[in-house]
Order: C-alpha cells, then structure tokens, then sequence
C-alpha cells in the first residue's frame, strides 16, 4: 500500500478499537478483498525483531479471513499482540470486520 493512501486513510478513514489493534478503514471500489498496512512504532515495542513479529502476526491473521467488500485497512497493534495466543487475534480480526460489515 503506498504511502499517500496509507496518509489519506489515517486522515479521513473511519476507526474501531479493539483490545489488541486499532484500526483506520476506508471502502474501496475495487472490491478484491482486504489491502492492509500494519504501522507500529518504536513507542509501542522498542525492539524491532518484537515489532516484525507482530507484524507477521497481524498480516496472518488477516489473511486467513475473507471480507464481503473491499477494505483498505490501517492497523496499529498494541504491545499485547506480542504476548497473545493466535486464536485470540484471530477472534479480534474477525469483531472487527464484523463490526465493519
């Protein structure tokens, strides 16, 4: 995802907050499922083999769900994501595109 729309979903996208992720969405009209950014910053977790990590496990979460509508997502996990269980991300991911639904 290229940097100014990762900008303009910042700036004008809708927000849901979970437990262990915020997002910012924005609807697409191409309609080939979820394009997402996961952006986390040093404030969160400090070492950047624990913020690639939780990047791997955000990314897979998400790729293991299907979405009715395109989406173009935002994601800013928290420091928990690290110490939780896949399942639990798993079940976070899918609140939050039911919510969005």
């Amino acid at each position: 995802m290229s940097p100014w729309l990762i900008k303009r979903i910042i700036a004008k996208g809708g927000q849901w907050r979970g437990f262990l992720f915020g997002v910012k969405y924005q609807y697409n009209r191409s309609g080939d499922g979820i394009r997402l950014a996961v952006v986390i910053s040093k404030k969160v977790l400090a070492r950047a083999h624990e913020r690639n990590f939780v990047r791997r496990r955000t990314k897979s979460a998400f790729a293991n769900v299907k979405a009715s509508r395109g989406l173009d997502m935002v994601i800013f996990p928290k420091a928990q994501v690290a110490e939780a269980k896949f399942d639990q991300i798993e079940a976070e991911v899918r609140q939050c595109l039911s919510a969005l639904r």
